[in-house]
């Protein structure tokens, strides 16, 4: 039995916001979606659907991207913030 939980407002913007920043640290750091993939052993095409959107990354592989970028925190915010 799958069960299938609807996206919330705050869960969309956290995606969005993330798939913002990572296509912003990969550009600002001149990283390619291979290098970044073969770093979290993961498919090029996996950190394209994460920079698209359509996909987003479990804790474990998030927290594996932004510790590549050299982060200390991760921090998502889930709207309502200006």
């Amino acid at each position: 039995m799958n069960r299938t939980t609807l996206p919330t407002r705050q869960s969309v913007e956290a995606v969005t916001y993330f798939s913002y920043w990572l296509c912003k640290q990969m550009a600002e750091n001149n990283v390619n979606a291979v290098k970044l993939a073969d770093y979290c052993g993961l498919e090029r095409k996996t950190i394209y659907s994460y920079c698209s959107g359509e996909r987003y990354p479990k804790l474990d592989v998030l927290a594996k991207i932004f510790s590549f970028f050299d982060c200390k925190t991760i921090e998502i915010p889930l709207g309502g913030e200006s």
